[in-house]
């Protein structure tokens, strides 16, 4: 049975199927295909996401949103100017640090892109860069936003796996930090080799300035992530503070967001967060089938027969892993 639910699954992402759907009906199909009541459905879609800590996916989603009307992100981007603009490619690095910050406060990639991606590409491409390029170099730097905290992929991928939550986001600072250092540097041999333009010199005073026009920014992941590291907040508590303290500072310390900006906002957050929630539910149908059939033991069977190698059979892990999500995007963009 499990192949023929795996066979489904494989037609459709093959046919470009949205991944709600590619994720609901191979599970659906394994139900009724097993003489359960169909029923069972929409009982697994609704206890998939009746859990409170999930409540942190659109509490993060406003709070990025809320962010990037109240001028944060701009301000993060003239800091990150300030700091690295001066070295070889400076648009380019600014566009990869102002990335790091910007997923140290909103946590989902697509939010990052919109905010930085709409002011720093128009800006290289003046410079110069190929629009091959930017669009590349913006949607590896992305990659930051669902590894840096807060981490709207590790709310997900916690409550799926019983993992803590806050322990997936303290995990995730430093490769997320270390990803960032790398980029920095393939961009600098790019720029040598291609000689991209720097920005202008470094000034210390200029410096002092974008710290402090950026520090209630920089001030956000420090928050969310000692918050949860020194065990006072939840994750759920720590995304009701983001969305509070994001909308203090841009409506009455910013003064950028407008009261006629919430509605759309709340109606940009509540789409996002519908489309999360649904993966959410349809990937426990799938959850249900796979428990049933074993899969995680049949899997871990399979691995052990080829090998004992405790090296090797983690390798074998990442390269499968590499392969799902060649074709499997995590979370709606």
């Amino acid at each position: 049975m499990i192949w023929v639910v795996t066979a489904v699954f494989v037609a459709c992402m093959i046919f470009g199927m949205p991944i709600v759907f590619a994720l609901g009906i191979p599970g659906a199909i394994y139900i009724l295909l097993s003489d359960l009541p169909v029923t069972m459905i929409p009982a697994k879609m609704f206890s998939g996401v009746d859990v409170f800590v999930l409540l942190a996916i659109p509490m993060f989603i406003v709070a990025g949103n809320l962010m990037n009307f109240a001028g944060i992100s701009i301000r993060l981007v003239r800091f990150s100017m300030a700091v690295v603009g001066s070295l070889p490619g400076g648009l380019a690095m600014v566009n990869i640090v102002s990335l790091m910050f910007c997923s140290g406060v909103t946590g989902a990639a697509s939010a990052d892109i919109a905010a930085v991606g709409s002011i720093l590409i128009p800006a290289m491409r003046k410079q110069g860069y190929s629009e091959g390029f930017c669009a590349a170099l913006t949607s590896v730097a992305s990659s930051m936003g669902p590894i840096i905290p807060p981490s709207i992929l590790f709310v997900v991928y916690g409550f799926m796996a019983n993992v803590s939550i806050a322990s997936l986001f303290l995990a995730g600072v430093v490769p997320g930090v270390v990803i960032c250092l790398a980029m920095m540097i393939t961009v600098y041999v790019l720029a040598k080799k291609h000689n991209y333009p720097s920005g202008d010199r470094f000034s210390f005073s200029v410096l002092l300035r974008e710290t402090k026009s950026a520090s209630l920014a920089l001030l956000l992941p420090v928050i969310i992530v000692g918050g949860m590291g020194l065990g006072v907040m939840t994750p759920t508590e720590v995304s009701g503070v983001a969305v509070i303290l994001s909308f203090v500072f841009g409506k009455f310390i910013y003064k950028e967001l407008q009261w006629r900006d919430i509605p759309g906002i709340l109606a940009e957050s509540a789409i996002l967060s519908g489309a999360v929630v649904f993966i959410v539910a349809t990937n426990n149908i799938l959850l249900y089938a796979v428990t049933l059939e074993q899969l995680a033991d049949k899997l871990g069977a399979f691995f052990f027969a080829i090998t004992q190698n405790k090296i090797l059979i983690l390798m074998m892990l990442n390269a499968l892993l590499r392969f799902l999500v060649a074709i499997v995007d995590c979370l709606p963009r």
